[in-house]
């Protein structure tokens, strides 16, 4: 005979590795037709309990995967994507806003950023560098976008492409004036 090879060479897992001792019939507690034989179960569980509880835990790891993958895999079929925004035009409703929500966003940006650029001037920030300064100026102008956005339940980007059109139609802000719409160039620190 040839010995066993690939997954035949394996141990069954259901049978135990070594001989299970059978028991003769032994002398049931009663005598009559109700009587049953002991017999060993050949099953690798030291008890049934044990089998019970192994069986339990399989079941819930299988029930737990079978959750999460649900849970992660169900967002990315089923995403409703918003609908595309149409480009601005003047007095109708553009990033889904109409013209004078529009102008009431950008004056508020305006004016935020004509306050914030007096600051830095008067506080001498990042030693006079008009590029750094402007950098500033643009992170600090995030809380003020994430208010308006939250106040009018519209996106981040809506709010950046209305500030965008306004500086590109050249809106006035508070002073009177369209607002900068370059950025200074770089200078490289000297030390």
């Amino acid at each position: 005979m040839r010995p066993k090879r690939g997954i035949a060479a394996l141990p069954d897992p259901c049978r135990p590795a070594h001989p299970v001792p059978q028991l003769p019939s032994a002398a049931p507690h009663r005598r009559g037709p109700l009587a049953l034989p002991l017999v060993i179960s050949p099953l690798p569980y030291t008890s049934k309990l044990e089998m019970a509880f192994t069986l339990t835990i399989r079941m819930a790891a299988l029930a737990i995967l079978a959750i999460t993958g649900v849970r992660t895999l169900r967002p990315t079929v089923t995403v409703a994507y918003p609908a595309a925004l149409k480009p601005a035009s003047a007095g109708l409703v553009a990033f889904g806003l109409t013209e004078p929500q529009r102008r009431e966003i950008f004056a508020v940006l305006a004016t935020e950023e004509l306050a914030s650029r007096q600051k830095i001037r008067e506080n001498n920030n990042w030693d006079g560098h008009p590029w750094s300064q402007e950098d500033d100026r643009g992170w600090q102008e995030r809380t003020t976008v994430r208010e308006l956005a939250a106040k009018h339940k519209i996106s981040l980007s809506q709010v950046y492409l209305v500030l965008d059109q306004g500086i590109r139609l050249r809106w006035p802000a508070a002073d009177g004036k369209p607002l900068v719409a370059t950025v200074p160039p770089i200078e490289l620190r000297h030390q």
